[in-house]
């Protein structure tokens, strides 16, 4: 396969619209929690094709229903726009999640069906941790990819500590719910983009 090149678009934090309540400013993380890493992110990545094949996506467009969304769904999940505080605890300051645009130069379809296509995974999750320990970086990071044929890939790195698969799973969910109530200005091209269980699997080698 050959390479793929990627390009940043932007990179900014996304805060929640609402604050996190007094009596929730302080998580204490479980036992269970506590014997994992701080610096373990663990990385998703969803696909989701273009179904109407027509790839003049206006992604800014589709950026900013993702953003506007995403920064109303971390109110039910505090944790995620957090800061690690200490060892034992995380501060729900409302500090935000990591959020970066990109683009490349290449199909979706044809990067889900070559074997070659794991060696490029890491491309399409946020790569730049915002610290070298998780108690200074955001403890959720998002990156949207826009494949030439306008599919979309949505990759996630989130701290191991603070999210296991489960509430990442709900978070998700609630996410892909939220984003077609997010505003007027969202089509029914993002709609076919952004549905629950709509992801794709990478195919066995």
């Amino acid at each position: 396969m050959e390479i793929m090149k990627l390009e940043i678009i932007s990179r900014q934090t996304i805060k929640p619209s609402s604050p996190t309540p007094d009596s929730k400013k302080i998580y204490k993380l479980s036992l269970l929690d506590l014997l994992t890493a701080n610096r373990i992110y663990v990385p998703i990545i969803f696909f989701y094709q273009n179904k109407e094949g027509d790839n003049s996506v206006d992604v800014a467009q589709i950026s900013s229903v993702l953003k506007k969304s995403l920064s109303e769904t971390p109110t039910h999940y505090y944790p995620l726009a957090a800061r690690m505080k200490d060892g034992v605890t995380v501060e729900c300051n409302d500090e935000g999640a990591y959020f970066s645009e990109a683009r490349v130069d290449f199909h979706l379809e044809g990067f889900l069906k070559h074997p070659e296509a794991r060696d490029d995974l890491d491309l399409l999750v946020p790569g730049e941790i915002q610290s070298n320990s998780s108690d200074m970086g955001s403890l959720l990071l998002i990156q949207i990819t826009v494949f030439s044929c306008g599919g979309i890939a949505i990759g996630l790195r989130s701290v191991r500590k603070v999210a296991d698969a489960h509430s990442i799973s709900a978070f998700l969910n609630d996410w892909t719910t939220m984003a077609p109530k997010s505003g007027e200005e969202i089509s029914a091209k993002l709609t076919t983009f952004f549905q629950p269980g709509d992801s794709l699997s990478m195919p066995e080698a």
